[in-house]
């Protein structure tokens, strides 16, 4: 990788707040040791893999001087260097935290991959991996997370729970979701469906 642009917004603005390019390249000096005197475009020499965590980190350290703000919050991918990187600098001093949340589209990725990795595990019945890896399943499974993780969230100012218990209530849906979506609704709450009697023979291999 030759470069890189990154850029953070704000989660309730969504204005750009900071970017920038990571550059490891020039044309003017790849085509000559003793090039012409040029605005050169190359700014890093480190890894390709560091670019994105750097640039990120230079916009939390940049945040106070530039807006007068501290960026209290990371929303990002599963990607642990960019936090990583932040941590590290401490742009706001040793003894505050920058707090990390994963989105839901990069946590609704991860948790597809998962599921699409079980179907290649050749120790599980050919029945079990077919169905897992169908795509209309897996639909289903990204269907059933953002559908309770919607309802917790519209719900959540309606009733005087602790946001532990929140936390709580949404993983029991999420991990819920696999029974519920081959037959097995026990267990699922009255929002999420009607509760049909009928337990697919699926169930009984995931219990």
């Amino acid at each position: 990788m030759c470069h890189f642009q990154a850029c953070i917004i704000g989660a309730r603005t969504k204005r750009i707040l900071h970017v920038n390019v990571k550059n490891k390249y020039c044309v003017v000096c790849q085509r000559s040791e003793h090039s012409r005197e040029h605005k050169c475009f190359r700014n890093w020499n480190k890894t390709s893999t560091s670019m994105e965590a750097a640039i990120i980190s230079e916009g939390f350290q940049e945040s106070i001087k530039k807006y007068n703000l501290i960026y209290g919050r990371l929303i990002g991918d599963g990607d642990s260097s960019v936090y990583k990187r932040i941590t590290e600098s401490a742009p706001y001093g040793p003894t505050f935290v920058v707090e990390k949340i994963e989105c839901r589209n990069h946590l609704l990725r991860n948790y597809l991959n998962k599921i699409a990795d079980i179907g290649k595990d050749t120790k599980l019945p050919i029945l079990f991996r077919k169905k897992v890896t169908n795509s209309d399943v897996l639909g289903r499974f990204r269907n059933a997370v953002t559908k309770a993780i919607q309802y917790r969230t519209e719900h959540a100012t309606q009733i005087n729970n602790s946001m532990h218990t929140k936390a709580e209530l949404l993983r029991k849906d999420i991990i819920n979701g696999p029974r519920h979506i081959f037959g097995d609704h026990s267990n699922c709450e009255d929002y999420f469906c009607s509760k049909s009697e009928e337990v697919s023979g699926l169930c009984i291999i995931i219990s």
